[in-house]
């Protein structure tokens, strides 16, 4: 299987194509905030840097939250597009996963952090078992005086992942979720905020 993936949730975005289960290439740049045309330029300079191509893609998968919001914006709208005018499946995976994918080979339970706003942190925890995640807790969001009150509890009984959700993570937990019949459907997706985007109308004071 010849896959795209696509991470925007953090600062740091980028593109990876993998086949086979082997990584073809990948190509990250740090960014606070991306638009869905930021990502097709990116893609093209992959495939000119790389001399690869995406004609042949049977699938893109996309990290869809939590995250930052316009970034998660803008990797779906380009994740959806392709899926749209290629006609291929699209995935969406927890960025939270793709971060946790960073130690799958530690050996104990993963807790993986991406810091969200409000003194607050996104969290979830997965089991590292045979070279593949096993989900123990849904991602959900807690208090950083009460984090960093958990990390002193667990010490060293766990791994703590705070790293980035790297595209070529994004791209091999496609694969694994298409295997499983895990899809999605291009026309309903949205991103999957921790937050309530923090938008007021121009002129509201309040």
């Amino acid at each position: 299987m010849k896959i795209l993936g696509i991470s925007t949730a953090s600062h740091s975005i980028g593109v990876a194509i993998i086949e086979n289960n082997g990584l073809v290439c990948e190509l990250n740049v740090n960014d606070n905030e991306v638009q869905s045309e930021d990502i097709v330029s990116m893609i093209d300079l992959m495939e000119k840097k790389f001399g690869k191509n995406i004609d042949d893609l049977q699938a893109v998968a996309v990290t869809n939250g939590p995250g930052s919001y316009g970034g998660l914006r803008g990797g779906l709208a380009a994740a959806k597009s392709f899926a749209h005018v290629k006609k291929i499946q699209i995935v969406g995976i927890s960025t939270l996963e793709a971060i946790a994918f960073n130690m799958i080979n530690c050996g104990r339970t993963i807790v993986s952090i991406l810091h969200a706003c409000r003194d607050e942190t996104n969290i979830a925890m997965f089991g590292a078992r045979n070279g593949s995640l096993v989900r123990l807790t849904r991602d959900f969001v807690i208090k950083d005086d009460k984090l960093q009150r958990l990390k002193k509890k667990i010490g060293d009984k766990v791994c703590i992942c705070d790293t980035y959700p790297y595209a070529r993570n994004v791209a091999f937990l496609g694969v694994k979720h298409l295997e499983e019949g895990k899809t999605d459907n291009f026309l309903n997706m949205a991103p999957n905020y921790s937050h309530k985007p923090n938008i007021r109308e121009y002129g509201n004071k309040n």
